[in-house]
């Protein structure tokens, strides 16, 4: 039985999501329209992060959640530019890339959209996936979340502009029994 669930960051995740980003390969880079350049240092990286974990929910200026399956990381989504009671920005990867193309990113994306509106009293999460990654793009659609626009931009720090796809969800961004469907194990 798979079993899938979303957890806080803790300390010991650091190393993993660090190989993580230190590891991506061309293709990853090109896929999600990273500037390799941008990224933190290996020790930048983990200060930045060892701080988050520090950090109470309530006063974090990003929140990380891992995505668990049988017990191993798989991958992670994090809340950026937090607007407490308003809005926020949403980034998502699969770490395992065996992982890729099974719909669980959907189940672990919809458990992490639903533990973000509660522990932020968002009204609104912005996600702005690269509009040629067919992943996330494919996820949204999956869980029946319409785009609102597609442009160039460079919605973070670590990208070079491209042409992004936007995304806005208020409150589930779906019905709450669908979501709830979706995160059903």
């Amino acid at each position: 039985m798979t079993t899938i669930s979303v957890r806080d960051i803790e300390a010991g995740d650091i190393p993993l999501l660090n190989g993580y980003w230190q590891g991506l390969s061309d293709a990853d880079i090109k896929r999600m329209s990273i500037d390799r350049t941008q990224l933190p240092t290996p020790e930048d990286f983990a200060a930045r992060v060892g701080k988050v974990v520090g950090t109470p929910v309530k006063d974090r200026v990003s929140d990380p959640l891992i995505w668990v399956l049988n017990g191993n990381v798989a991958g992670f989504t994090t809340l950026t530019n937090i607007e407490r009671g308003k809005q926020a920005e949403i980034h998502l990867h699969i770490i395992d890339p065996k992982v890729r193309g099974q719909g669980l990113g959907t189940q672990w994306f919809a458990l992490s959209l639903k533990q973000y509106f509660r522990r932020h009293g968002l009204e609104k999460i912005v996600c702005q996936p690269a509009s040629a990654n067919p992943g996330p793009n494919g996820m949204m659609r999956a869980l029946g979340i319409k785009p609102v626009r597609t442009y160039v931009t460079k919605p973070s720090p670590i990208c070079v502009e491209h042409e992004v796809t936007r995304y806005e969800i208020y409150g589930f961004g779906v019905p709450s029994e669908d979501l709830d469907a979706l995160t059903k194990s």
